[in-house]
């Protein structure tokens, strides 16, 4: 315990108890007298039982360093010794606590590296865990639940949420612009599977190892002028949705405008196509004049 008045201020620990008025106890604990000169405690002294170890109480001062503040504390022991006081909480000026310098006025609870701090200058400051079912920053801003998912925007539920991400590391936007570099080995972009070095989907395979394109059908456009590479080694021109020129297995054809092939066809051998008359088609060893 600790009795001060307005001169002196000893620590005591009392060993005995004889009566309700009668103790035992050992003096000057913290050594702040000579022998033999420990003082004369009159009544009215204060008198403040800071009890064992892990007790604790209330500071409240206003002459001490850096005063006025009230402080909440305990102690592991020994507390006229300041290494042995720890002070959780404190309200007031801030100096000298937890990393402060300055004389400014707020409220500090925690230790050095986990704490909740405020004052006027700085603001609110946090470090540490955060324990909580969800965490809600800003009307539209940012969300985490109790089960890891964030989310933003106004919903109040990840489930409702236009952009989000999963505690499994799914992320879902509904729209965006997107800048730099995504990298992926893994997954689906709409309806496109990854699955490295290919990306696939309805038949067709990107393959970045082999640089190859594979398909069944293999089309420039879904329009009716297009071109036309099928997996049975046909090449085809449409002009209007039909059929136009095609390259098959070593057959060259050309259509009519109905559809129908044109005869004949040239098969395994070179042609010369005649400027002013596409409706002809000749071997290479034939020839034809123009008029």
């Amino acid at each position: 315990m600790r009795i001060k008045d307005g001169i002196d201020d000893e620590w005591m620990e009392v060993t005995g108890v004889a009566s309700a008025t009668t103790y035992t106890v050992t003096r000057d604990l913290a050594g702040d007298y000579a022998p033999n000169s420990n003082p004369e405690w009159k009544k009215g002294a204060t008198i403040v039982n800071y009890r064992q170890s892990g007790d604790g109480g209330v500071y409240m001062t206003a002459s001490d360093t850096n005063a006025p503040y009230l402080s909440i504390f305990d102690h592991t022991g020994s507390p006229w010794s300041s290494d042995n006081i720890n002070t959780r909480l404190r309200i007031g000026n801030l100096n000298g606590y937890l990393g402060y310098t300055d004389d400014l006025y707020g409220i500090a609870i925690g230790e050095a590296s986990d704490y909740l701090k405020y004052d006027p200058t700085n603001g609110l400051r946090i470090a540490g865990s955060i324990t909580a079912s969800t965490i809600n920053i800003g009307t539209n801003g940012f969300h985490v639940d109790v089960n890891g998912n964030i989310w933003w925007g106004s919903s109040n539920t990840y489930a409702g949420a236009t952009i989000k991400i999963s505690s499994a590391g799914v992320v879902n936007f509904t729209s965006g612009s997107f800048t730099g570099t995504i990298t992926s080995t893994s997954g689906t972009i709409g309806g496109w599977a990854i699955s490295s070095p290919t990306i696939s989907g309805g038949g067709i395979i990107l393959d970045s190892s082999a640089g190859t394109i594979t398909g069944g059908i293999i089309r420039t456009s879904s329009g009716s002028n297009r071109v036309e590479m099928k997996n049975d080694n046909t090449l085809t021109f449409y002009s209007g949705g039909i059929s136009r020129t095609f390259i098959t297995s070593g057959i060259l054809g050309f259509n009519n405008p109905a559809g129908a092939v044109w005869s004949p066809l040239i098969q395994d051998q070179h042609i010369d196509i005649h400027s002013c008359n596409l409706n002809r088609v000749l071997p290479q060893s034939l020839s034809e004049s123009c008029t």
